[in-house]
């Protein structure tokens, strides 16, 4: 995934989770807000963008510490809460790892971090509360 592509996720993601704007509008929408020279046509797109890219290039988490996750067993100890990221791109955040919390939704539980290639995998997540348990491995 390109700069611009995570960039361009992240701002719908950004303004769904704000309830405005993008809450009835897809990734394509955004891409639209490209003009022909393929920058941004608006000043707050534009802001946002060269922003992002500056925290690209001072080698910063742009995304907040999310970790890249390959599939598994949970790397956190269970219970702890976590934001997670799913493979079809939704994300669920302060929930409990290892644990079911919901049976007619996806969750955290480890079937969610064995990575099978299923639109549900977990492939990124970052850590809200542990206990001290958090694991390297």
């Amino acid at each position: 995934m390109t700069g611009r592509e995570k960039f361009e996720a992240w701002y719908l993601d950004h303004w769904k989770a704000a309830g405005g704007w993008a809450s009835g509008h897809t990734l394509e929408d955004i891409v639209a807000m490209r003009g022909d020279d393929g920058e941004y046509i608006g000043g707050y797109i534009t802001g946002c963008w060269h922003g992002f890219q500056a925290a690209l290039a001072s080698q910063q988490p742009a995304d907040d510490g999310w970790i890249e996750w390959k599939g598994g067993e949970c790397p956190v100890a269970k219970g702890s809460l976590v934001d997670v990221r799913y493979r079809n791109g939704h994300k669920l955040f302060a929930i409990p790892a290892g644990e079911s919390f919901n049976s007619t939704s996806p969750d955290a539980h480890q079937v969610y971090w064995d990575n099978d290639d299923g639109d549900l995998d977990i492939i990124a997540y970052r850590v809200i509360e542990s206990d001290g348990g958090e694991r390297n491995d």
